[in-house]
Parts: structure tokens; sequence; C-alpha cells
């Protein structure tokens, strides 16, 4: 029972893990997909007059996506505070998010595309954005199905040689 026991660990652990590291990814992903959801809705509300950043935090507390609610949440009470610049309020916000370093480089760019009184410009920034960080993206999941095949495979063969040395 004990050697059954044993065998059963050995087999799961890689598994477990593999599973871990999958819901790590799409965690990631789906906060970067409501970010290029943040995006677009940006660019959509841009009109003649700008759209101030405190309202469009309010706007996307409400209405976007569940991922990020907290963090409109945590950006709308330190705005109320008005003790730092949005641009800093921003930054730490992001860093508390679930991002790679490539993706919060490119959001950080963000509070400084809607500071224009240009319309066109500020659509056409948050269009670069929104293509910089949707190819982030895409090398993200790339990356990730690569990894993962290659670190679950190894470690499940790992697993089998190790259960044949010990049985």
């Amino acid at each position: 029972m004990l050697k059954l026991t044993g065998a059963a660990l050995i087999l799961l652990a890689p598994l477990f893990c593999a599973a871990a590291v999958y819901l790590r990814q799409r965690r990631t992903d789906r906060t970067l997909a409501a970010f290029l959801e943040l995006l677009s809705f940006s660019a959509g509300e841009i009109s003649s007059e700008l759209l101030t950043l405190p309202e469009l935090a309010r706007r996307l507390e409400e209405e976007g996506a569940a991922e990020l609610r907290p963090f409109w949440q945590k950006l709308r009470a330190e705005l109320a505070q008005k003790r730092r610049p949005f641009e800093e309020i921003w930054n730490s916000a992001l860093r508390g998010e679930c991002l790679s370093p490539a993706a919060v480089q490119i959001l950080e760019k963000y509070p400084g595309a809607v500071r224009s009184y240009d319309t066109e410009q500020i659509r056409r920034d948050l269009r670069q954005l929104q293509q910089a960080l949707e190819e982030e993206r895409n090398a993200l999941r790339r990356s990730f199905r690569r990894d993962f095949k290659i670190r679950t495979g190894l470690q499940l063969s790992a697993a089998f040689l190790l259960m044949i040395l010990l049985f």
C-alpha cells in the first residue's frame, strides 16, 4: 500500500505543478484581455470633451471586466485622496497585478496617452498601445504553450523513471 501511495504521489506531483502553472497563465491572460478591453473602451469613449480619468475609473469599475474591479476600486480610492499624481498611482496599481514586465511597460504609457486634448491623437495612441499589448499577449501565449509542453513532459518523464527505479 505504501508503494502504491508513493507511486501515486510521484505521478501526481508533476500534474499538480502543471495545473498551478496553467492557472497562473490563465489569470495573466484574462487580466491582459481585460486591459485590452480597457483600451478599446477608452478609445470608444473619447469625444470632443476629454473624459476625466477618475470618471473613466468609476465607469470601468461599474461596467468593466470583473477581473479588474479590485484594480479600479484601489485606483479610485487613491485618486480620491489626491496625494500623488495619476501616473504614480497608475504605475503602483499596475505592479500589483499579475502582468509580465513587458506588459507593465506598455500599460505605463496609458495615462500619458489620454492626457492630450487632440482626440485623434488619443485614439491613435490607444490603438498603438492596444496593438502592442495584443502582440505581448500572443507572445506570452506562444512561449507558455512551448514551455508548458516541455516542462510537463520532462517532469512526467522524470516521474516515470523514478517510479521504475523505485519499483
